[in-house]
């Protein structure tokens, strides 16, 4: 089933097999290319609207990023549909993440004018 609200985000892997899509239903979601939802995030980590979502380049361990209205950005563990870690700075809505291309730092911009640099190796 899809999303019941506006879908915010939507990024497809490094390796073109999969889509994650967020949602102001507050959901992630994760899709095979055949547009079929596979599974569906426990999204209680994010308490308000998930504005941004985005897969760590390939690598040893695949990870799932996530920003969103809470004001916090969440480390995914993609083979366990798990947080990882949280990151917490900005005062306001988190509009947009990105991630560096060796998968080393996490860039966010937030309704608060700022961009916050996380080191996400250490």
């Amino acid at each position: 089933m899809g999303h019941t609200k506006d879908v915010l985000s939507v990024t497809m892997s490094p390796d073109n097999r999969q889509i994650i899509s967020s949602s102001r239903d507050r959901t992630i979601k994760l899709w095979n290319t055949l547009a079929e939802c596979k599974h569906t995030f426990d999204t209680s980590q994010h308490s308000d609207w998930i504005s941004s979502v985005r897969f760590t380049p390939s690598g040893k361990e695949s990870v799932i990023v996530s920003a969103g209205w809470d004001r916090k950005i969440n480390l995914w563990s993609q083979s366990e549909f798990t947080v990882k870690h949280s990151f917490e700075g900005h005062t306001d809505p988190i509009n947009s993440v990105t991630i560096s291309p060796d998968g080393s730092f996490i860039a966010s911009g937030g309704k608060d004018n700022q961009v916050i640099i996380w080191n996400i190796k250490e």
